[in-house]
């Protein structure tokens, strides 16, 4: 029975793992946007490396509204209907990825994320649509 239940928690270990950022740099940048366009304003950014969590929330760096209506201004209030994800390339713990974010009434926007690996999980540390947000 041990056996068992070790075997289980091993193999719910990397589940886990991928759902608190852990997959492919693709994977986090989809999930990113998904939270933001269900209003999830704090999944998306645990999604976010710690240094990005401080410039997109500190005036000093040129940040005039909140994270919360910086992700409003780029899923235009929710209505992306299709985010597609050009897997980049990973330079060893640190990869770009190219994003086209669809919405509801037939425009696009495209993002380039850079991420890097902290702790282990693939975190987003720029954002050019959330740096120009308005």
């Amino acid at each position: 029975m041990k056996k068992c239940i070790a075997l289980a928690l091993f193999a719910l270990v990397p589940l886990l793992a991928y759902g608190c950022g852990g997959g492919s740099p693709s994977d986090v940048a989809k999930a990113f946007y998904k939270a933001g366009n269900e209003g999830n304003y704090s999944k998306a950014e645990g999604y976010l490396s710690f240094e990005a969590r401080v410039v997109y929330k500190q005036p000093m760096f040129g940040v005039t509204q909140s994270f919360d209506n910086q992700m409003d201004a780029v899923t235009k209030a929710g209505t992306i209907t299709r985010i597609d994800v050009e897997e980049g390339k990973d330079y060893g713990g640190y990869a770009v990825v190219l994003v086209t974010l669809h919405y509801a009434n037939g425009g696009q926007a495209s993002d380039t994320l850079a991420l890097l690996k902290e702790d282990g999980q693939w975190r987003i540390v720029t954002s050019t649509l959330l740096l120009t947000a308005r």
